[in-house]
């Protein structure tokens, strides 16, 4: 019975490439410690070690599939779905899939996965070596909350039928029972209990006082640090702090007009943000907005500028020195920053031009490729710049500042120590022998 020719060609595919990857993953783990060897056949595999280090790196299909191994760490990329990274000692690891979209962090006694940008996290305690669970804590934002612990074991919260959750939005305790039936919000000095939220609340505790009938009427006491209260909020709403014997006050007539008049700080707005001027003689600063936060300048009170702000076009901000400087245009597709250090004058930078290119470094070691995507608008972003930035890096730099290692076409052709590698160089002989098989050009 004859065969088809696709069969056929499918079963010869199928077998080159399980050739393939038994003879790269042979000549990766036979490496001896003694060895140095760099082998490549671009874009299938690019292995490299380093007797000295202990390093080891292998690279398949370009930037997709990527193992790394030093003294600290190893880490296994297959973008664009994940990334791996182990501690060789003790416990610092860390997984992302799809990133942003999952992420976890084992440390030493603290477990913790986040999903959907944060709305769903896991986190577990464990005692020093790891052997016996101490705490278990899901959020599920903004339904579903679950602790346990083992000394005052095991707290279910299902929103809005019932909660009681602790360390929740800045306070200590919060509780609710077929909300927006009743809530209960605690602070340390205080707790404010609604029925019926937002329309009628109560502020009690060893320290606090009053009552609100939301929108109409409400006051509140704490201690003798604060007294505030509204008539028609937000119309007319008045607060005031007092701290070490000293008091500021604050007045809103919406949409009209507020101020706030303290010791150590006054502002002044119309029309709510249409022009806001504020002096604060502490920090001796004076900023204005017109309008505010879109656009700014804030100085020092004699007269050095801090930060222009006019977006989304322009924004910069630096300290009174000037040894660090950030600026930015059109919101995130323009990045410069700079920061000096004024002992040893040494400036370490950070500039990203969308789609152009991003590069960062100081005076010993610079980074960088082009274009630049997402890396160039969140230029912070280690995740980013670790897991997809080098699948449109077409040209890349990375290493001291007057060698880094440069490398074309994801790769393709790479140069490091003076020698230049094409897509094909098989070295894997014994640093003592002196001996290579290769295709490259070294520096004269």
């Amino acid at each position: 019975m004859a065969v088809p020719l696709s069969s056929r060609s499918e079963r010869v595919g199928a077998r080159m490439r399980l050739v393939l990857a038994t003879v790269v993953c042979a000549l990766v783990l036979g490496a001896r410690p003694g060895q140095a060897r760099e082998l490549k056949l671009w874009p299938l595999f690019d292995y490299t070690s380093d007797a000295t280090t202990g390093a080891q790196s292998l690279k398949i299909l370009g930037p997709l599939i990527e193992y790394e191994r030093d003294a600290q760490y190893r880490r296994i990329a297959v973008r664009p779905f994940f990334s791996i990274r182990q501690a060789r000692t003790g416990h610092d690891d860390e997984v992302r899939v799809l990133y942003p979209l999952m992420t976890s962090q084992w440390g030493p006694e603290e477990q913790t996965t986040r999903a959907l940008g944060g709305l769903i996290t896991y986190r577990t305690s464990t005692t020093s070596d790891g052997r016996t669970l101490t705490g278990q804590h899901l959020r599920a934002l903004p339904f579903y909350f679950y602790d346990w612990d083992g000394e005052r074991g095991t707290r279910l919260s299902l929103v809005p039928l019932y909660a009681d959750v602790e360390n929740l939005a800045g306070y200590e305790r919060v509780q609710m029972i077929l909300f927006p039936g009743y809530l209960r919000l605690e602070r340390p000095r205080y707790d404010r209990r609604y029925w019926f939220y937002p329309f009628y609340s109560r502020v009690g505790g060893p320290g606090g006082s009053g009552y609100d009938v939301w929108p109409l009427y409400g006051r509140t006491a704490i201690d003798d640090t604060y007294q505030g209260g509204f008539v028609l909020w937000p119309f007319y709403v008045w607060d005031a702090y007092q701290r070490g014997g000293e008091t500021e006050r604050r007045v809103v007539s919406f949409p009209f007009y507020s101020t706030v008049d303290g010791p150590h700080r006054t502002s002044t707005a119309y029309g709510t943000i249409l022009y806001v001027h504020t002096l604060d003689r502490a920090a001796e600063v004076e900023s204005f907005g017109f309008p505010w936060p879109l656009w700014e300048y804030q100085r020092r009170t004699t007269g050095a500028p801090l930060s222009v702000r006019l977006l989304p076009f322009y924004e910069m901000h630096q300290n009174d020195t000037r040894s660090y400087r950030r600026t930015d245009g059109l919101l995130v597709l323009f990045h410069d920053e700079r920061e000096t250090d004024l002992a040893t004058g040494t400036t370490a930078h950070v500039r990203a031009l969308f789609p152009a290119v991003v590069d960062e470094g100081d005076a010993t070691w610079d980074r960088g490729g082009a274009p630049a995507l997402l890396d160039a608008m969140l230029p912070h972003e280690t995740a980013v710049r670790e897991m997809y930035a080098p699948l449109w890096r077409v040209y890349a730099w990375d290493g001291p500042v007057d060698a880094p290692r440069i490398s074309l076409a994801w790769g393709a052709v790479t140069r490091e120590h003076g020698t230049t590698t094409y897509p094909w160089r098989w070295d894997a002989a014994d640093d003592s022998a002196g001996g290579s098989g290769d295709q490259s050009i070294d520096a004269q």
